[in-house]
């Protein structure tokens, strides 16, 4: 067992006493090594996630400044050329505004691989 899974598996033991960690276990129909197990695997397999996955994506600051200028559009606010404010309520104005952000698919960030 790493340290890590094993630090991992005492902070599952943390809020109980021993007893009550115990019967638990017993009630879930679980092992002491049945539970070190499952958090060995996790931790492996958020290491390859880390490793294979997150490690190489990286978000520029021109990917953010694009995806905010694609869906500024959508944003919350009505469309002042579209919905007179003089002549619809606010309520009439919300409605509108999510109807045209829900005829519109957003668009997903770009996202630039090392």
């Amino acid at each position: 067992m790493t340290a890590k899974s094993k630090t991992s598996s005492t902070e599952f033991k943390s809020p109980y006493t021993e007893d009550e960690f115990q019967r638990q276990l017993k009630e879930r129909g679980v092992t002491v090594e049945d539970l070190k197990n499952t958090v060995r695997r996790e931790l492996s397999i958020q290491k390859l996630i880390n490793r294979e996955v997150v490690s190489k994506v990286a978000i520029v600051d021109q990917d953010i400044a694009d995806f905010y200028n694609a869906t500024a559009r959508n944003s919350m606010l009505p469309n002042r050329n579209s919905v007179s404010r003089r002549s619809s309520s606010p309520r009439a104005r919300i409605r509108k505004s999510a109807i045209a952000r829900t005829t519109t698919p957003p668009t997903k960030p770009k996202r630039s691989a090392k």
